[in-house]
């Protein structure tokens, strides 16, 4: 299966956007290099341990499992 990745859009700061991006157009910057994949994974890392004491949605947070995989990237 492949997508069609759209064209990135310019983003000023990516961190503020990526909470509501779709998929494909966080793809779309990655590939583009406007945001890197160890950026994507700490943002969401991050949101994951903001919420966690409220909401109890994870039962074991492999950060560092994550992080080398992006970076692997």
């Amino acid at each position: 299966m492949t997508f069609e990745l759209p064209a990135p859009s310019e983003l000023t700061a990516p961190e503020y956007s990526l909470k509501y991006m779709p998929i494909l157009d966080m793809a779309a910057l990655i590939k583009a290099q406007v945001v890197s994949c160890v950026q994507v994974v700490d943002y969401f890392t991050a949101r994951l341990v903001e919420f966690e004491p409220y909401l109890a949605i994870t039962s074991l947070l492999l950060t560092e499992t994550a992080r080398a995989k992006a970076l692997a990237y």
